[in-house]
This record gives structure tokens, sequence and C-alpha cells, in this order.
């Protein structure tokens, strides 16, 4: 299997489908709140990360992109998850835009970490694997 086939089969578990490419087509209930969920766990991994590693090399700058990051995220996964459970009232655009917003903020945390020759846990790399796809859901249904 080619790697388009291999991102299709991934989209589809992650997401239930790819609505970019096969059209705006969300994600069900329980499929969204894994997602988030998983995502708000990748956002605390990588905000101990960061801040160990800021403490590590006394880098308030690295520290700063910490706190900042961490403070959008979460913000952002609060309005996610108050979306999901409104799910049925038409609130599936929000939480996946509000998730892909968490997701920016989450990369941009773990890219100042590599930047200052920290590693990433697993978990965040795979939370932004998935993240990305609810941006592009986020983006599709506009």
């Amino acid at each position: 299997m080619g790697r388009l086939g291999l991102g299709i089969v991934a989209c589809a578990l992650a997401l239930g489908g790819c609505a970019p490419a096969f059209g705006a087509r969300f994600p069900e209930r329980h499929t969204a709140r894994a997602a988030v969920l998983t995502l708000a766990e990748a956002v605390k991994v990588a905000d101990h990360t960061c801040a160990d590693l800021a403490r590590e090399l006394q880098s308030l700058e690295l520290a700063r992109t910490c706190d900042d990051g961490y403070g959008v995220a979460r913000s952002a996964l609060l309005l996610a998850e108050a979306s999901v459970d409104a799910w049925d009232a038409g609130q599936q655009q929000r939480t996946l835009c509000a998730a892909g917003k968490a997701a920016v903020a989450l990369r941009n945390v773990t890219d100042a970490v590599v930047r200052s020759g920290g590693k990433i846990p697993n978990v965040v790399e795979d939370a932004l694997r998935v993240s990305a796809s609810l941006g592009r859901l986020c983006h599709a249904g506009t």
C-alpha cells in the first residue's frame, strides 16, 4: 500500500473519514471527544516537558513560550470540550476549530522544545498527527 493509501487509512481510523478529500464530513461525537481528550493529555505532557527543559536550560524565553502555548491551548481545549458536549446542537465545526487552535499552540511549544534540544514524547507526536486532521476539517466545513 502506498503513502496515499496509508494516509487515507490513518485518517479514516482517526476521524471516521477524510473530510477535506471527500467532502466536509464531521467525525462521530465519540471520535471527536477522544481526539480532544488525547490532545488535552498531550498539551499537559508537552507543558511539563517544556517547563522542565526551560528550568534545565535556565531559559526565560523558552519558559514564556511554554506558558503562552499552554494558555492558548488550554482555552481552546475548554471550548472544544464544551462544544463536544453540545455536539448534537450543531457544534461540530466549533469543536474541530477549537481543537485545531489548541493543536497549533501545541505545535508551537513542541517546535520550541526541539529548537532548544529537547525531545518530544510519543503521546505528543501522536496527538499532533490526529489533531492535524481536526484543523483540516475545521477549514473544510467553512
